[in-house]
């Protein structure tokens, strides 16, 4: 019987808590990809993404290209009339070469007035950013800012909703780069609650690639004296 009670109890949180994770606005920073350089063409060898896209590692060099993106999901459908959030970089690591927003998001409402909240500056440095870019601190990204007087309760998940492109320009071994996703100053979310998501990508010291390299073509030697 005492099983049974816990085993319900257990449950009953279980339950709970995963009612309240997806009760939520989520707003997700991912890594889409790191490129050899500034044109996005070629992906860096080496580089690994995780599946979410929320962690990476990566050997990285002045010159080369990263994506990051933004999604924005409404599960619970509540009615939001603004979302405006800041991704924060470290000014020293990387440069923003540009962005590209979708026109709007979160598409939805009623079915005779449907409804979304449109692109009002996604995209661009804040005005009231601590740094700029070139110069080490904390710089501001406006990675959302999206808004419709009258609102939408449109679910979504809009994938990519805004695709930031960043060129590295101080990173190097042993550097960590964040994508910390958030609120600063000027910025508003009208949901009752918000659940923000970031990235990393962690830069390996030089020695450490280079041992892993070794360790690897070692590996592929013992394979190749096994056979013969």
């Amino acid at each position: 019987m005492r099983k049974n009670v816990i085993m319900g109890l257990i449950t009953a949180v279980v339950l709970v808590f995963g009612a309240s994770s997806a009760s939520a606005l989520a707003l997700d920073a991912n890594i889409a990809g790191i490129f050899t350089d500034s044109t996005f063409a070629t992906p860096l060898p080496g580089a690994v993404v995780d599946g979410s896209g929320d962690e990476a590692t990566a050997t990285l060099a002045a010159g080369q290209g990263i994506i990051i993106t933004i999604d924005v999901s409404n599960a619970p459908a509540d009615l939001i009339s603004g979302i405006f959030a800041t991704l924060t970089v470290q000014g020293d690591q990387l440069n923003l070469l540009g962005a590209v927003p979708v026109a709007a998001i979160l598409a939805g409402g009623t079915l005779f007035m449907p409804t979304n909240l449109g692109n009002i500056g996604s995209g661009a440095v804040k005005g009231n950013s601590p740094n700029a870019f070139g110069v080490a601190g904390d710089v501001w990204v406006q990675a959302l800012a999206y808004g419709a007087a009258g609102g939408t309760s449109g679910a979504g998940p809009d994938i990519a909703a805004v695709q930031l492109f960043f060129v590295v320009t101080g990173a190097s071994g042993g550097d960590q780069v964040d994508f910390n996703f958030g609120l600063t100053a000027g910025d508003a979310i009208d949901a009752p609650s918000t659940s923000f998501n970031g990235a990393v990508i962690n830069v390996p010291e030089p020695g450490t690639a280079l041992l892993m390299g070794l360790g690897l073509i070692g590996l592929a030697g013992a394979g190749s004296r096994r056979k013969n």
